[in-house]
């Protein structure tokens, strides 16, 4: 079942233009990707995916999906993302609001996203839900790049805090 939502992602991306990424922890394997419509100056409107496969039966697997708008910005050829995603785990679900900047510098990028959905936005068991992540990466072949990151997840509680090792492809 995971080869078949893997090779359907990747067909996807690859069909639409767009990244695919691939993260892991000790006990978590993380699949991403984005599908971005380019429109001019190198500003986008698209949608995102995450999926995150727990190997701990106490803990359920977390999906998300949603639509983000992406600008360039006129210092160190930076990008700035403004987006809003619905994300769920077992019993938990909200819809949080958030913003990530990319900082490229040569063949290295730093990359920090952070979405938060207030009480309001939250729901089923969910009070609050916060999600944060920050990346180092370097890109040693065109279209590949490698990543070492930290993410956190919380819904009522933390659901997920690692450092994870990624790679990730363009298309």
């Amino acid at each position: 079942m995971m080869k078949r939502w893997i090779l359907l992602l990747l067909f996807i991306t690859n069909m639409f233009g767009s990244d695919f990424n691939i993260e892991l922890t000790n006990e978590t394997l993380m699949f991403n990707t984005t599908i971005k419509h380019y429109i001019q100056d190198n500003n986008s409107v698209g949608l995102r995916g995450d999926y995150l496969y727990y190997d701990n039966e106490n803990r359920s697997n977390y999906f998300n999906i949603g639509a983000e708008v992406e600008g360039k910005l006129e210092f160190y050829n930076s990008k700035f993302s403004i987006f809003m995603d619905y994300s769920h785990i077992k019993n938990s679900s909200a819809l949080p609001i958030g913003f990530g900047f990319l900082f490229p510098q040569n063949k290295k990028f730093v990359n920090v996203e952070v979405g938060y959905a207030p009480k309001v936005l939250s729901f089923d068991e969910a009070d609050k839900f916060f999600k944060a992540k920050i990346e180092l990466g370097i890109v040693p072949i065109k279209k590949v790049h490698l990543i070492l990151g930290y993410r956190v997840i919380t819904f009522k509680k933390n659901y997920q805090s690692n450092l994870y090792l990624g790679a990730g492809f363009s298309f």
